[in-house]
């Protein structure tokens, strides 16, 4: 099936349901992990290193950008009613699509409203604590303030990522060691393996970190 056949395909799959408000909030929660499954395809197939150079990855990076804003709409509908879903009332799984969905908002006032409810979801160990680090440095990052845990990076070039700001590196290793997470060195080189296209050499990374 060609790209934009799918997309057609896929958008009549997320509309053939009723609307939210006709639904209950555990309905709308098990559409949760149909709408991941969409996004990631698209994400899947998208080469971001062939961004506004080849015409296929630009058609998924379109697709991706509009399925992510009808996925905002329907996550927003989902909170308002519902207020963000906790592990006692959904599932891990339910919670961690929605964290993932929210992730990948374009919508940074929302993502900016529905991190208070995360952490306060948190506090009751209702969401899992790399939910509250990730979302809060893309909030952060969005803002132009420093991010807290290092996850958030820039596509300097074809070959090379680079953290966004930061407080203090020696600041960022101690909260993701908290977390129990990898050092910044070994998750920048992660990073560098997945998403780095064959063309490019992983080996040892320059990350000119900065305290």
């Amino acid at each position: 099936m060609k790209p934009i056949n799918l997309l057609l395909a896929t958008l009549a799959l997320l509309f053939q349901t009723s609307a939210f408000a006709k639904l209950n909030c555990a309905e709308q929660a098990k559409s949760f992990a149909r709408m991941v499954s969409i996004e990631q395809f698209f994400r899947n197939n998208i080469d971001y290193s062939e961004i506004n150079g080849k015409s296929t990855t630009n058609k998924f990076h379109d697709q991706s950008q509009l399925i992510d804003r009808i996925n905002t709409s329907k996550l927003k509908e989902f909170v308002a009613q519902c207020g963000w879903p906790t592990k006692s009332l959904y599932g891990k799984v339910v919670v961690s699509d929605a964290w993932l969905l929210l992730q990948h908002s374009p919508d940074n006032a929302f993502q900016k409203s529905t991190l208070v409810l995360i952490e306060n979801a948190f506090r009751l160990r209702e969401v899992e604590p790399q939910h509250v680090a990730y979302l809060a440095d893309r909030v952060a990052s969005n803002e132009g303030q420093p991010q807290k845990y290092g996850t958030q990076l820039d596509m300097v070039t074809e070959c090379e990522f680079k953290f966004k700001p930061w407080d203090s590196r020696e600041k960022v290793e101690e909260r993701r060691k908290a977390l129990g997470w990898p050092t910044l060195d070994i998750y920048i080189q992660e990073v560098y393996k997945t998403f780095l296209p064959p063309s490019c050499k992983v080996g040892e990374v320059a990350t000119e970190l900065k305290k």
